[in-house]
């Protein structure tokens, strides 16, 4: 019987990397021949959790496995294990590691959430102590490209001491959470060693003594950084060349800020237009006042701005983006603002026309007439999700409802808006309008949310305004509603949609 040629590599390579192979899959193909071996073993070790991967490459005798029984609230569960080290280790313990840990092109270290549902890290102190009191010669992960460290137990010093192990020129993405400030001790020098950052996610302390001088230090690393794409840090100080450091970087496409501290505008950014973020797509700020976020947007030119998830002035938006590549703006109130949504707040970016995702959610519910929503819904014909905020406005002395849009503000995004999927508006669902007419009632539109927050609804009406707005949005089937009295007769609106349907197929 003639022998079966040999697959080549590249069909192997196919067939092992579909995405229904398993690891577990994949070591039990790489037993069966040295050919099928070669190409498994490096799909195999390309992405290791933990350290206890490694750890099982040493020498028998210098490692167990121990038992690790569940409390006793939790006896139903079986027991874990993890590999302890019993022994001092030497250099000779790390020679079978370097085999395979060469081939490791992603790490992660994470306190995990282990059978029981605590937080515990699947490794223990005593075994990063055996590790770093005798590190391997050569570098452990020499092609590591993507790393993350999230570690938030433990004496910082040995974990610190892990991470400086760890680490590679060859490092292109960085994730350090929580707490990043007691893991990187000298940033430049880790700009140094690591050249080719390109995306940065740090999370750093909102308490820890001398931030402001760790945060300094990563600054100085950042501005190091000649590649990065994506930077990400939380809990950072307000330092006045942070932003326009970043500013600076031409290959920066997404920054995500969250300030540890309230931050004002000349805290931020400088007073007048600079040059800067020339390939920004994406921005997120957090922990600032709307004078500052307006500051940021009026301090620089956001050519290549699509996606904006912080407060800000619309008018500034509205000014300092490009308007043919911008399609979506989230704006959040981070203090309670009971003043509510006027016409003449969105005004501004009337003309951004391919807008498909606003968030309006930084008032004290929305004051637009059902002419002002036919004009906001002709603005953008490309929407997909509109949100505003749903608290319906009350007269403060007899707590009537005035929020003056009625059901027949939905009318002008069934005609204008065929793409709209997600619809949150404030309404007085108190009169009925007539049903629409047929050409607008065959449309199939896309609409299947609808929030109406604490909206008004007669009790009497909830079956006519179901049969209203299927005329509008045949699609419809989730009717979200926040629970007060006068809102409560939204909860019986699904099940009249779904009768209301059956009705209309029988």
């Amino acid at each position: 019987m003639p022998l079966v040629p040999p697959l080549p590599n590249e069909l192997l390579h196919s067939i092992f990397t579909d995405p229904c192979m398993g690891r577990r899959d994949l070591r039990r193909l790489a037993r069966v021949s040295k050919d099928w071996q070669t190409v498994a073993m490096p799909l195999i070790w390309q992405s290791v959790s933990g350290l206890q991967p490694l750890v099982r490459l040493m020498p028998e005798d210098a490692r167990s496995v121990v038992d690790v029984p569940p409390p006793p609230s939790r006896s139903h569960f079986g027991s874990t294990q993890r590999v302890e080290v019993i022994r001092p280790l030497t250099e000779a313990d790390w020679i079978p590691v370097y085999k395979w840990s060469c081939l490791v092109k992603t790490f992660e270290l994470v306190a995990l959430e282990d059978t029981w549902g605590s937080r515990k890290p699947s490794f223990t102190q005593t075994l990063v102590e055996a590790i770093t009191s005798c590190p391997p010669s050569q570098s452990l992960l020499p092609n590591v490209h993507d790393l993350r460290f999230d570690v938030s137990s433990g004496k910082s010093e040995v974990f610190s001491a892990l991470f400086d192990m760890l680490i590679t020129p060859k490092l292109t993405s960085l994730v350090v959470t929580p707490t990043w400030e007691e893991i990187i001790r000298d940033p430049p020098l880790l700009a140094e060693r690591c050249a080719g950052i390109e995306r940065l996610h740090l999370v750093g302390s909102d308490h820890l003594p001398g931030a402001t001088a760790h945060s300094s230090a990563m600054l100085l690393a950042i501005s190091r950084w000649s590649h990065l794409q994506s930077v990400q840090l939380r809990n950072v100080a307000c330092l006045p060349d942070l932003l326009p450091t970043l500013a600076q970087k031409t290959t920066l496409t997404s920054l995500k800020l969250n300030f540890r501290d309230i931050a004002e505008a000349s805290d931020i950014a400088p007073s007048s237009l600079q040059p800067g973020f020339l390939a920004l797509q994406e921005i997120s700020m957090g922990c600032l006042t709307i004078a500052s976020a307006t500051a940021v947007m009026r301090a620089w030119d956001f050519h290549k701005l699509e996606t904006i998830h912080f407060t800000s002035l619309l008018q500034a938006i509205h000014d300092h983006t490009s308007h043919d590549i911008l399609h979506e703006i989230r704006i959040q109130g981070f203090e309670c603002v009971f003043s509510p949504l006027l016409l003449d707040h969105i005004r501004p970016i009337s003309d951004i026309r391919g807008l498909s995702h606003l968030e309006l959610n930084a008032t004290g519910g929305v004051k637009l007439t059902d002419e002002d929503h036919a004009q906001v819904a002709s603005w953008w014909p490309e929407m997909q999700e509109f949100e505003m905020n749903t608290m319906s406005i009350h007269d403060r002395v007899y707590w009537d409802a005035e929020t003056p849009a009625t059901l027949e503000a939905l009318f002008p995004y069934a005609r204008c808006c065929p793409k709209l999927r997600q619809l949150s508006i404030p309404l007085s669902a108190y009169d009925i309008p007539p049903r629409p007419t047929s050409a607008v009632s065959k449309r199939e539109h896309a609409l299947r949310t609808l929030r109406v927050g604490d909206s008004p609804l007669d009790d009497d009406e909830v079956t006519n305004t179901a049969i209203y707005l299927l005329a509008l949005f045949p699609k419809l089937d989730t009717v979200d509603y926040d629970d007060q009295e006068w809102s409560e007769p939204w909860s019986r609106m699904e099940d009249a949609l779904e009768r209301q349907r059956w009705l209309s197929r029988h």
